[in-house]
């Protein structure tokens, strides 16, 4: 369930640094200040990629095993920097920012092991990772589809647009995330949840 709440709150992360950030910038800063749009595309799904696993991270910092995963990260750093080097003379900022983003499939990997060998033992590693490979298609797809139309619209030409473009894409986001995963158990479990939390704030508040 918590895997599932990270999953959505990276989405709305993921939309806002696609969709949202170019025009706020435009708005605001000016169009000098603006980036390309590969960087920002790059950018969005590496917010999207280390929080829908942060639950995981939780785990390994919870129990303190930070020792455990020391030669991932060392093998991040020597993943990104010849990535690095050979991104950033082609692409630039963007560049670095994708190099950044493959080395934390090593260290994502490293927390991974930690998990399902120390933690959660005999669970099924290969089903947790197809699992979030099926929500993550699901999300980029609408993700994608919203950027897609809202560029396509280009309602950004002021700053009540951009506030109401934000709130449009929160509620499609919202809606579409309800029609995909209403029947799943962990989408039940969260709203289960969600009206627990709420009963007891009503009941604290009197």
């Amino acid at each position: 369930m918590l895997d599932f709440f990270y999953l959505l709150f990276a989405s709305y992360l993921m939309a806002i640094y696609a969709i949202l950030f170019q025009p706020f910038m435009s708005l605001f800063f000016g169009d000098d200040f603006l980036l390309p749009d590969v960087l920002l595309i790059i950018m969005a799904l590496n917010v999207f990629t280390m929080v829908q696993f942060e639950n995981m991270c939780n785990f390994r910092g919870a129990l303190g095993m930070f020792e455990k995963d020391r030669n991932m990260i060392v093998l991040s750093a020597v993943v990104k920097l010849p990535v690095a080097i050979l991104a950033i003379y082609y692409w630039g900022v963007a560049g670095l920012v994708l190099a950044s983003w493959m080395g934390w499939f090593c260290i994502g990997y490293g927390r991974l092991r930690i998990v399902f060998d120390y933690i959660l033992k005999g669970q099924d590693k290969v089903r947790y990772l197809w699992r979030h490979l099926q929500w993550s298609v699901a999300e980029l797809t609408v993700v994608a589809m919203l950027y897609m139309g809202f560029h396509y619209v280009g309602f950004y030409d002021s700053f009540w647009q951009l506030i109401l473009s934000g709130i449009v894409i929160f509620l499609l986001l919202t809606l579409a995330n309800v029609l995909i995963f209403c029947r799943t158990e962990e989408f039940k479990n969260m709203l289960q949840y969600g009206k627990q939390v709420l009963g007891a704030i009503r009941i604290r508040l009197g």
